[in-house]
Protein backbone atom coordinates (compact mmCIF):
# COMPACT_ATOMS: atom_id res chain seq x y z
CA UNK A 1 0.00 0.00 0.00
CA UNK A 2 2.74 2.43 0.61
CA UNK A 3 4.39 1.66 -2.21
CA UNK A 4 1.39 2.63 -4.38
CA UNK A 5 0.92 5.80 -2.41
CA UNK A 6 4.58 6.88 -3.28
CA UNK A 7 4.28 5.70 -7.10
CA UNK A 8 0.87 7.91 -7.65
CA UNK A 9 2.87 10.55 -5.75
CA UNK A 10 6.08 10.05 -7.92
CA UNK A 11 3.73 10.20 -11.18
CA UNK A 12 2.47 13.82 -10.00
CA UNK A 13 3.65 15.72 -13.11
CA UNK A 14 6.59 17.56 -12.51
CA UNK A 15 5.59 20.50 -14.35
CA UNK A 16 2.55 21.12 -12.70
CA UNK A 17 4.26 20.73 -8.97
CA UNK A 18 6.96 23.03 -9.96
CA UNK A 19 4.38 25.79 -11.27
CA UNK A 20 2.70 25.05 -7.98
CA UNK A 21 5.96 25.46 -5.64
CA UNK A 22 6.71 28.94 -7.99
CA UNK A 23 9.40 27.58 -9.86
CA UNK A 24 10.35 29.79 -12.80
CA UNK A 25 10.87 28.14 -15.71
CA UNK A 26 11.50 28.88 -19.65
CA UNK A 27 9.35 27.32 -22.20
CA UNK A 28 12.22 24.33 -22.36
CA UNK A 29 11.83 24.04 -18.63
CA UNK A 30 15.06 25.42 -17.44
CA UNK A 31 15.62 27.79 -15.01
CA UNK A 32 17.47 28.26 -11.47
CA UNK A 33 18.48 25.30 -9.16
CA UNK A 34 16.15 25.34 -6.33
CA UNK A 35 19.67 24.70 -4.36
CA UNK A 36 19.88 28.64 -5.30
CA UNK A 37 23.85 27.80 -6.16
CA UNK A 38 25.54 30.44 -8.71
CA UNK A 39 25.20 29.38 -12.84
CA UNK A 40 26.56 32.02 -15.20
CA UNK A 41 23.50 30.86 -17.75
CA UNK A 42 20.95 30.94 -14.76
CA UNK A 43 19.41 27.69 -16.70
CA UNK A 44 21.17 24.73 -15.17
CA UNK A 45 18.14 23.13 -13.84
CA UNK A 46 15.72 20.76 -16.01
CA UNK A 47 13.01 19.15 -15.74
CA UNK A 48 11.96 16.22 -18.06
CA UNK A 49 8.55 15.52 -18.43
CA UNK A 50 9.74 11.94 -20.54
CA UNK A 51 10.83 10.51 -16.98
CA UNK A 52 8.65 12.91 -14.52
CA UNK A 53 12.15 13.73 -12.56
CA UNK A 54 14.25 16.77 -12.72
CA UNK A 55 18.13 17.67 -12.78
CA UNK A 56 20.51 20.37 -12.34
CA UNK A 57 23.58 20.27 -14.70
CA UNK A 58 25.41 22.63 -12.34
CA UNK A 59 25.46 20.40 -8.80
CA UNK A 60 24.09 17.12 -10.23
CA UNK A 61 20.88 17.14 -7.98
CA UNK A 62 18.31 14.76 -9.44
CA UNK A 63 14.66 13.23 -8.29
CA UNK A 64 11.36 12.74 -8.58
CA UNK A 65 8.27 14.90 -7.00
CA UNK A 66 8.69 14.36 -3.77
CA UNK A 67 12.70 14.95 -4.13
CA UNK A 68 11.74 18.15 -5.75
CA UNK A 69 8.62 18.94 -3.21
CA UNK A 70 11.08 18.11 -0.10
CA UNK A 71 14.43 20.45 -2.11
CA UNK A 72 11.65 23.58 -2.58
CA UNK A 73 9.78 23.08 0.74
CA UNK A 74 12.34 21.94 3.44
CA UNK A 75 10.75 18.66 5.21
CA UNK A 76 10.84 15.62 5.75
CA UNK A 77 9.87 12.86 3.44
CA UNK A 78 6.95 11.92 5.81
CA UNK A 79 5.78 15.09 5.31
CA UNK A 80 6.38 15.77 1.81
CA UNK A 81 4.11 12.63 1.45
CA UNK A 82 1.47 13.96 3.66
CA UNK A 83 1.32 17.30 1.66
CA UNK A 84 1.03 15.74 -1.88
CA UNK A 85 -1.49 13.23 -1.24
CA UNK A 86 -3.88 15.60 0.65
CA UNK A 87 -2.82 18.26 -2.27
CA UNK A 88 -2.86 15.82 -5.46
CA UNK A 89 -4.71 13.11 -4.58
CA UNK A 90 -7.41 14.17 -2.31
CA UNK A 91 -6.25 11.27 0.33
CA UNK A 92 -5.93 12.46 3.70
CA UNK A 93 -3.18 10.40 5.49
CA UNK A 94 -1.27 10.10 8.70
CA UNK A 95 2.25 11.13 8.77
CA UNK A 96 4.49 8.53 9.35
CA UNK A 97 6.13 7.94 12.73
CA UNK A 98 9.64 9.61 12.79
CA UNK A 99 12.50 7.35 11.54
CA UNK A 100 15.74 6.00 13.56
CA UNK A 101 17.35 9.06 11.20
CA UNK A 102 15.14 11.72 12.06
CA UNK A 103 15.83 11.01 16.16
CA UNK A 104 19.79 10.76 15.52
CA UNK A 105 19.43 14.35 13.63
CA UNK A 106 17.45 15.37 16.56
CA UNK A 107 20.05 14.37 18.96
CA UNK A 108 23.27 15.78 16.53
CA UNK A 109 21.50 18.90 16.44
CA UNK A 110 21.20 19.09 20.15
CA UNK A 111 24.16 18.54 20.76
CA UNK A 112 25.62 21.26 18.08
CA UNK A 113 25.31 23.96 20.44
CA UNK A 114 27.81 22.50 22.74
CA UNK A 115 30.50 21.48 20.38
CA UNK A 116 30.37 25.02 18.57
CA UNK A 117 30.80 26.45 21.94
CA UNK A 118 33.79 24.11 22.90
CA UNK A 119 35.31 25.16 19.49
CA UNK A 120 34.70 28.38 20.04
CA UNK A 121 36.23 28.14 23.19
CA UNK A 122 39.48 26.76 21.50
CA UNK A 123 39.55 29.37 18.96
CA UNK A 124 39.70 32.18 21.72
CA UNK A 125 42.17 30.34 23.64
CA UNK A 126 44.07 30.23 20.06
CA UNK A 127 43.67 33.85 19.55
CA UNK A 128 44.59 35.34 23.14
CA UNK A 129 47.65 32.90 22.98
CA UNK A 130 48.93 34.56 20.03
CA UNK A 131 48.29 37.62 21.82
CA UNK A 132 45.55 38.62 18.97
CA UNK A 133 45.91 42.53 19.41
CA UNK A 134 49.07 42.39 17.21
CA UNK A 135 51.34 45.44 16.72
CA UNK A 136 53.23 44.26 14.33
CA UNK A 137 52.20 43.01 10.52
CA UNK A 138 54.90 40.20 10.91
CA UNK A 139 53.61 38.57 13.63
CA UNK A 140 50.44 38.50 11.57
CA UNK A 141 51.26 37.05 8.97
CA UNK A 142 53.67 34.37 11.02
CA UNK A 143 50.18 33.30 12.72
CA UNK A 144 47.60 33.74 9.77
CA UNK A 145 47.57 30.26 8.83
CA UNK A 146 46.53 28.39 11.80
CA UNK A 147 44.25 31.86 12.63
CA UNK A 148 42.40 30.77 9.03
CA UNK A 149 42.37 27.18 10.08
CA UNK A 150 40.51 27.72 12.54
CA UNK A 151 38.28 30.17 11.31
CA UNK A 152 37.39 27.80 8.63
CA UNK A 153 36.68 25.36 11.78
CA UNK A 154 34.11 27.32 12.96
CA UNK A 155 32.82 28.37 9.46
CA UNK A 156 32.54 24.31 9.09
CA UNK A 157 30.59 23.79 12.70
CA UNK A 158 27.99 26.64 12.71
CA UNK A 159 27.50 25.08 8.60
CA UNK A 160 26.80 21.53 10.59
CA UNK A 161 23.87 22.80 11.77
CA UNK A 162 20.41 21.04 10.56
CA UNK A 163 18.25 23.61 11.13
CA UNK A 164 14.89 21.07 9.91
CA UNK A 165 15.17 17.22 11.67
Amino acid sequence: MKTDLIEKLKAIPIDILAIDLGLDTDKYLRGECPRGHFSESGKCFRLDLNRNRYHCFNCGIDGDTIDLHRLVIGCSFAESQTILSQKYLGMKIEPMRTSRTQKSIKKFNSSIPERLNIQIKQAKEYLVSIDFYFEKMNDFLIHKKKLLKMMLLLRNCQSLIITRG
